[in-house]
């Protein structure tokens, strides 16, 4: 989610459990919502302590929301706004596997269909611009029948409606993945439930029928974006949009292509002459390729419009910047310790159980956000962030040492005259693995040891270059690490497989079991809503007594702008779809 605050809305139907492997110490740590800045009080602190029992943080809640909201009438017709990337697209297709980047997600929501508004909550409502109503769910002949009400006025930019078949489009590439159809989709969760799609009583509705015995709650998981029939081929879904292959005439939003460098890592975008919504008011909007070290000074200097404050570093030297304007919300991910159950002395359950019980996660969170006037309870689960009301207290222990070395003394381990324990021969020792030279990496990984040493456990830690990420999270080569878990959608039903079925490739844990890998397989099939997130926290409940992924902390999503910028800006699920006609310069600023 780095760029302006936004989280990439279509890189996959659900919620946090991304393993997208933001594993960091430094980056992880801040990536999308927080403290009460946006308040305008500069110098109050957001205080996060999770839900329980189902009731939001009132305090909380009422703090998500960084975008300056402002009446389109009171922002200048014309500007540009210039904002940074971390990572340049190579592939411009959110459908797709390799393509479904939060950079991606943050361009093209301004330039795609998105049929779905989110409030910072994530209530969700529909688009009017695509939907004039939210779907409508019956049954018919004992078939789950889901009806899109589409806008009539809605076209893609070479003129075709978008009906049908441009929801049929979606379903092609989705439903089958690489093995079967060739294709290379970010999930198929859901549309292999689909048994047809049809034009309704109109050539603006759409109807979804699923086969029998099938179907997929909540159903506003599917069909976020949509795809031109026309891209629809195995290889012009696979490689006709990337390098500077964009296709603007496949596309329908407020803004369109005006330019793409992909040596300078630039992409522009201006007016969308075929736009049938609200005239945007800024002219253009230009995305750069920008690392950390370069972002700042440009910030500072107006090169760019907005800069991520990630480290107090960065929060401190941001001060001096002129006409800054900070805001921030809560960060729509986790930040999560991983236990690697295949390894040697991990693979004992109590052993896992004992670190939990030996790690001070206020601790922890208090080390990392020192000096950023961001306070934050522990978090206590990895499936609903503490805002939202379906969000429940599922951790299995609480931090006691003393606890953890009963723990460990139950399982027939002894402590030795060096403090640390041992069964059958072998110490208690695990293998902590971090990325970077970030200090405040260092200084966690520190934390993590000293707590561990508390309870008789040797925690052993090795720091390496960040180009190893992937290589050792996918051989599995390390013992504990910290990750992230993204969400891109208020539900996290199509999600909680990645993170927690024991066979997923995803779940770098290995943490699982058949029978929950069966409870979770079924979530889908529940309608409810209620009984859904009820049936969710039962599920996460009794896997994090398996203790996998062990959830730390959000974290607040903090950035700088040029005061001036309304309608933009880090506001929790309200992010992931922001409405970039609407964004645009106050008169009073004098940057319109």
């Amino acid at each position: 989610m780095r760029g302006t605050g936004h989280v990439s809305a279509r890189s996959r139907a659900l919620i946090l459990l991304v393993v997208a492997l933001l594993l960091v110490l430094s980056s992880c740590t801040l990536t999308s919502p927080g403290p009460a800045f946006d308040t305008g009080a500069p110098d109050a602190v957001g205080s996060t302590g999770a839900a329980t029992g189902g009731t939001a943080n009132a305090r909380e809640v009422s703090s998500l929301d960084g975008r300056r909201l402002t009446p389109r009438e009171e922002l200048a017709d014309g500007g540009s706004l210039t904002l940074p990337l971390d990572n340049f697209p190579a592939r411009w297709n959110l459908l797709h596997d390799d393509g479904a980047t939060t950079d991606a997600g943050l361009i093209l929501s301004a330039t795609d269909p998105v049929l779905y508004d989110y409030d910072p909550q994530g209530t969700i409502t529909p688009r009017p611009e695509f939907l004039t109503a939210m779907p409508a769910l019956t049954r018919r002949v004992g078939r789950d029948v889901v009806t899109y009400d589409l806008n009539p006025r809605a076209a893609w930019n070479d003129g075709t409606p978008i009906d049908y078949r441009a929801f049929r489009a979606v379903w092609q590439v989705s439903r089958e993945g690489v093995r079967r159809g060739g294709y290379r989709p970010v999930s198929s969760a859901g549309y292999e439930d689909i048994e047809s799609i049809e034009a309704g009583a109109n050539p603006h509705q759409v109807v979804v029928t699923f086969r029998a015995g099938r179907s997929f709650h909540p159903v506003t998981d599917l069909f976020v974006t949509l795809l031109h029939p026309a891209a629809a081929s195995v290889a012009t879904f696979n490689d006709g949009f990337s390098g500077d292959a964009f296709h603007p005439e496949w596309r329908a939003g407020p803004f369109t292509l005006k330019s793409l460098d992909t040596t300078a890592k630039t992409i522009t975008l201006e007016r969308n002459p075929h736009w049938w919504g609200r005239t945007p008011r800024l002219s253009q909007i230009s995305f750069r390729h920008m690392t950390d070290s370069a972002s700042l000074p440009a910030f500072t200097n107006g090169e760019i419009d907005a800069t991520r404050i990630d480290t107090r570093a960065r929060y401190a030297q941001v001060q001096q910047a002129p006409d800054l304007d900070v805001r921030a919300s809560r960060r729509l991910q986790t930040t999560v310790l991983g236990f690697n159950t295949d390894d040697p002395t991990l693979s004992d359950t109590a052993v896992r159980k004992a670190l939990w019980q030996a790690i001070d996660r206020e601790q922890w969170n208090r080390v990392r956000y020192e000096g950023m006037n961001w306070t934050e309870g522990a978090v206590n689960s990895l499936v609903y962030f503490p805002f939202q009301p379906q969000s429940r207290d599922n951790m299995p222990v609480t931090h006691d040492p003393a606890a953890a070395r009963a723990t460990l003394e139950a399982a027939g381990y002894t402590r030795g005259s060096d403090g640390v324990f041992a069964r059958d021969g072998r110490r208690v020792s695990v293998r902590y693995t971090g990325f970077g030279d970030d200090p405040m990496g260092n200084a966690l990984a520190e934390t993590l040891r000293t707590q561990a040493a508390a309870a008789g456990i040797e925690v052993q830690v090795t720091i390496l270059p960040a180009t190893e990420v992937e290589q050792v999270t996918r051989s599995r080569g390390f013992g504990i690490l910290i990750m992230s878990l993204a969400a891109n959608s208020p539900s996290p039903v199509s999600a909680v497989c990645q993170a927690m079925c024991s066979t997923h490739p995803f779940n770098i844990t290995g943490a699982g079991s058949a029978a929950l890998d069966a409870r979770i397989r079924g979530l889908g099939s529940i309608a409810d809503p209620d009984a859904q997130a009820e049936q969710i926290n039962a599920v996460e409940k009794d896997w994090l007594t398996l203790y996998g992924l062990m959830p730390l902390a959000n974290g607040p999503d903090i950035w700088a702008y040029h005061r001036g910028l309304a309608n933009l800006g880090p506001a929790a699920f309200a992010s992931i779809h922001p409405h970039w006609e609407d964004v645009g310069w106050t008169i009073e600023s004098g940057r319109g």
